[in-house]
């Protein structure tokens, strides 16, 4: 009996490992393309509905090698607030969030320009939190950290931007009176066992002596009678970051002794970390639109807990169609693609004619960072699959161009992969002269990122500002407002003649082209 029960379980392995990789010819290939992309280590987790994530790595890693997840910590955060929905904290379709958290004071601490009428904060005071996790505010951030939007709230068009995530992300901090840090530990990390995630960077705990190297990833602390201190390296910065914390201002049971603090570090890092970050030179504070840090296996429990909680599936209703992404419109060759590809709370999705979910995916790019997650959201529970991988370098980030390989044979995204190849530009799998043909694409998608062209209110617009996304389940009793606009309905306006914006542009062409860098990132850096 015991031998049977060994087999079966070495036969599931075998059957999970091969969701990933059919075959050796898969991991080859996977080799062959790090080594011609010039990708330092890789990292690829899948996972059905039950059972434990399968992992396989390339390059200098192992299971405790965290990377920068970039914008798949948009998912996280997004599962966040609705645990928090859940839980009574708040609720998807409030409004009037200016009301919580200035938005001037909210630009004033983050040093980002905002005009601050009465129209803009209108605009904020539309905001539903279920708007700004479908990317349907219109507000963004550019490279100058101007803030802008390019429509109304009240108007049915998509602007993926970080900015709002970012901001919503202080209102729940006010709200709570916790960190994004201390809440994702008690909904998220803990519950699920990520024990390599966090949205801090990575640190450990050292003792400063007089022989101290300073490196970089470390605090270095000493205790003394009056105070702790510390020494870290910011930044780019190759000398350290001196500066002390009042034993006052940490808590009571706070160890005083530095080799006790280094012992207990688990207990009392986030401790360290929240009052370091207050100093933003030191430690970039935690973002919820990019700062997360994890592994590939910790990622992949957190699409498992996901998949399994069908008191959330609402989340992956279709929101808004890419059909009414005015970036979209612009770089995107084939519009029939549009159709097939939507956004709901936390990701984006392929759909079918009908507007039916497919498969759920996200992906992730900052710096040397590049990430994918792709949700099966079809079939039996138990059955359905994700897989989730991770890479970094070289200093401009290739990643992207494994997806083709390690996602596109084993889920339904074919219209995905062409809307996000074109539109952002990265390529996505291996093809001839691909470095030069990705610079032109990106070009192409940042000359429209940087111009954010005003798209018109038409007379069908309503003039009052509304939340479409009241057509989703809600925790909360739903309000009575007007219908939305449906998939459906989206469909039917794609197919028509009518143009879905008008854009003011006046620009010089040459000087654009002239002051235009290159960037494989074609993003703000800190808060897209």
């Amino acid at each position: 009996m015991k031998a049977k029960v060994v087999k079966l379980a070495a036969s599931l392995i075998e059957d999970l490992s091969s969701l990933a990789f059919r075959s050796n010819s898969t991991e080859s290939e996977v080799e062959r393309i790090i080594k011609k992309a010039n990708i330092e280590k890789v990292s690829v987790s899948t996972v059905t509905g039950s059972g434990s994530p399968v992992t396989h790595n390339y390059g200098d890693v192992d299971k405790d090698t965290v990377f920068g997840a970039a914008s798949l910590s948009k998912p996280v955060f997004t599962y966040l607030v609705l645990k928090l929905a859940e839980a009574g904290e708040l609720s998807l379709d409030m409004r009037r969030l200016n009301d919580i958290l200035p938005f001037k004071d909210f630009c004033q601490q983050h040093g980002f320009t905002w005009k601050n009428n009465e129209k803009d904060r209108e605009r904020i005071n539309a905001f539903t939190p279920a708007m700004i996790l479908a990317h349907k505010t219109g507000f963004d951030l550019n490279r100058k950290g101007e803030v802008n939007h390019q429509f109304e709230p009240g108007q049915e068009y998509y602007r993926y931007s970080g900015l709002p995530l970012f901001y919503l992300q202080k209102v729940i901090e006010k709200m709570t009176n916790s960190t994004l840090e201390e809440l994702a530990k008690e909904y998220i990390f803990k519950p699920l066992h990520m024990n390599h995630s966090s949205f801090y960077p990575k640190y450990e705990l050292q003792l400063i002596s007089d022989k101290t190297t300073y490196e970089p990833g470390k605090i270095y602390l000493k205790a003394t009678k009056k105070d702790l201190e510390y020494a870290v390296l910011g930044g780019d910065s190759i000398m350290p970051w001196h500066g002390m914390i009042p034993w006052h201002k940490l808590p009571r049971d706070f160890p005083r002794n530095t080799s006790e603090l280094i012992q207990l570090k688990e207990k009392w890092m986030l401790t360290v970390l929240t009052h370091l970050s207050n100093i933003r030179e030191i430690i970039p504070s935690p973002c919820a639109a990019n700062s997360l840090t994890t592994t590939a296996e910790d990622y992949a429990l957190f699409v498992q807990a996901w998949m399994n909680d069908e008191t959330l599936h609402y989340a992956f209703n279709p929101q808004i169609l890419m059909t009414q992404d005015p970036w979209a419109k612009e770089t995107v060759s084939d519009h029939r693609d549009l159709k097939y590809v939507a956004e709901c709370l936390g990701f984006q999705l392929e759909v079918d004619e009908n507007g039916k979910p497919l498969t759920a995916f996200k992906t992730g790019d900052m710096g040397p960072w590049r990430g994918w997650v792709a949700i099966d959201l079809t079939g039996d529970l138990q059955k359905r699959k994700a897989t989730v991988f991770f890479a970094k370098g070289p200093d401009e980030g290739n990643g992207h161009i494994l997806a083709e390989t390690l996602i596109k044979p084993y889920f339904q995204l074919e219209h995905a992969m062409r809307w996000f190849k074109e539109k952002y530009g990265f390529a996505t799998g291996w093809e001839e002269n691909w470095e030069a043909l990705q610079k032109v694409r990106c070009i192409r998608g940042m000359s429209y990122q940087e111009q954010s062209p005003k798209v018109s209110q038409s007379i069908e617009e309503v003039t009052a500002f509304s939340d479409s996304t009241q057509k989703m389940f809600h925790l909360t009793p739903p309000k009575q407002e007007p219908a939305p606009k449906t998939i459906q309905s989206q469909k039917q306006e794609a197919h028509s003649n009518q143009p879905v914006q008008e854009v003011e542009q006046s620009r010089d062409e040459d000087k654009v082209q002239e002051e235009r860098k290159f960037n494989p990132t074609p993003f703000s850096p800190s808060y897209y």
